[in-house]
């Protein structure tokens, strides 16, 4: 286990817009859980680093559309975004809160984007940089070459998507098998009803257990600031990197215990 380095300045940016969020209660979490550590919760990233910056609106557009994964399966290198991919995330750079979901945006290349954005101040192992997103983010994994949707995105800073809390983590196999027969027997319209079905195992859109949820990866991207790692290899722990939803649901909502004895120990001793 990487030693832990003193409390950091913790700046958790907002994201208006998901009813069932409740930053100021991450926020407020973080401040608790970090003994020491300085919390504070800022406006949406864009709006807070680009406040009176309307210049930079066109290369930043630029640069979050040469994020956006065109084909999952199929990675390839930089390319020219179109014209009308520039100009929707112009639109929305304006606008403080979410924007439409179902785009796949490169997790390390937005990483880099946002980073670019940091004042320099503020980029040093002093500071920890949380952005919350309602974006689709993922990676791509070198042992298949193709990308896939993950919850956080840890580097500096760490993005964190509350819709991939709801894609990325698996759903159960038996949910997906019934989904496969509904589709082969033109039921797709059945789709309400098979989540009914599976109700309470896995995170949906608008569920009130999201927040208590997001203090875990929020937490994952603290531990990969202070110790390099944001996991751990017990599934009870909050920083467990769960794979399946009933494996999230667990550590995060029914585990026995928050964190385990290694990092329960090296929170406390977090100190200034």
């Amino acid at each position: 286990m990487d030693e832990m380095k003193k409390p950091p300045h913790i700046h958790l940016y907002d994201l208006p817009g998901v009813k069932t969020l409740a930053v100021q209660e991450l926020a407020d979490y973080v401040r608790d859980t970090v003994q020491g550590g300085r919390v504070e919760l800022r406006r949406e990233f864009f709006q807070h680093h680009m406040a009176g910056q309307d210049g930079m609106a066109d290369s930043v557009a630029e640069g979050l559309a040469r994020c956006k994964v065109r084909d999952i399966q199929d990675p390839k290198p930089a390319f020219e975004p179109l014209p009308a991919e520039v100009d929707y995330e112009k639109r929305f750079l304006r606008q403080a809160g979410s924007k439409p979901t179902g785009i796949l945006y490169d997790g390390v290349k937005l990483l880099h984007i946002l980073w670019e954005l940091i004042p320099h101040t503020e980029r040093g192992l002093s500071h920890v940089h949380i952005v919350l997103t309602n974006q689709l983010v993922g990676t791509c994994d070198p042992s298949d070459r193709r990308y896939h949707v993950r919850v956080g995105v840890y580097g500096v800073p760490s993005v964190i998507s509350t819709t991939g809390v709801v894609e990325g983590p698996a759903k159960p196999r038996e949910f997906y098998l019934l989904k496969q027969q509904y589709a082969a027997m033109g039921m797709d319209g059945d789709l309400l009803k098979l989540k009914d079905q599976f109700e309470g195992t896995f995170i949906d859109y608008d569920d009130e257990r999201l927040t208590e949820v997001l203090k875990g990866y929020v937490m994952q991207a603290v531990l990969y600031h202070l110790t390099g790692n944001p996991f751990c290899e017990d599934r009870h722990c909050r920083l467990y990197n769960a794979h399946w939803q009933g494996e999230m649901i667990h550590a995060q909502l029914e585990s026995p215990y928050e964190f385990c004895q290694i990092h329960r120990r090296l929170l406390s001793d977090c100190r200034d």
